[in-house]
C-alpha cells in the first residue's frame, strides 16, 4: 500500500541519515519506529483528538450568491471561494473577529507607522534631554513635530478605514 507522509525537514534528514548509515529503506525505518514506539499502545492514541483533522462540509448556493462571494474575494483579499466562506462563517460564529488579508496588511502598515512615530518622538526627547536645543534646532524640532502630526493624521484615517471595512464586511 502506498501512503504519502509529511515529515518535518529535520526528521526527514534523520531518516535519510539512518538510511545511509544502516542501508535500510526509509519505509522499513518508519515501520520499525512505529512498531517499537506504538506497538500495543494503539488504544492510547484513540484518547487524543488531533486538531489537524479537517471536516468537509458541502452545501449549495445559487449563482448570484456565488458571484457576490467571488466579488468579495477582491475586497477581503482571500484567494479562494472556500477561504472567503470560511472567513465569513468564523467571523459570524466567534466574538473575536478574524482579520482578512487586507485588514491584516493595513494593521501591519499601521504598526509600521506607529513605530516611525515612536522613533521621531524618541529623537525629539533625546534633544530636549540633552539641552542642546539652539535656534536652528528649534526649527528642526518644529519640522519634526509637523511631520509627526501628518503621520498621526494619516494613521488615524487608515485605522478608521480599516475599522469601517471590518464593521461593514
Amino acid at each position: 500500500m502506498k501512503i504519502l507522509l509529511n515529515f518535518t525537514d529535520s526528521n526527514y534528514e534523520k531518516l535519510l541519515q539512518l538510511k545511509r548509515n544502516y542501508k535500510i529503506p526509509v519505509t522499513s525505518l518508519v515501520n520499525i519506529i512505529i512498531n517499537e514506539k506504538i506497538g500495543g499502545k494503539i488504544e492510547l492514541l484513540s484518547k487524543y483528538k488531533f486538531e489537524n483533522e479537517k471536516s468537509e462540509i458541502k452545501f449549495r448556493i445559487n449563482d448570484s450568491e456565488k458571484e457576490y462571494l467571488l466579488g468579495s474575494l477582491k475586497i477581503t483579499g482571500t484567494n479562494s471561494l472556500t477561504q472567503e466562506i470560511r472567513y465569513r462563517l468564523l467571523n459570524s460564529i466567534y466574538k473575536d473577529k478574524i482579520l482578512n488579508p487586507n485588514e491584516f496588511e493595513s494593521l501591519n502598515k499601521l504598526k509600521y507607522e506607529i513605530n516611525k512615530i515612536g522613533i521621531n518622538i524618541y529623537q525629539i526627547l533625546k534633544k530636549i534631554n540633552a539641552n542642546t536645543l539652539l535656534g536652528n534646532d528649534m526649527s528642526i524640532l518644529k519640522d519634526n513635530l509637523e511631520e509627526l502630526e501628518i503621520k498621526l493624521s494619516s494613521t488615524k484615517i487608515e485605522l478608521e478605514n480599516a475599522l469601517k471595512k471590518n464593521l461593514n464586511g
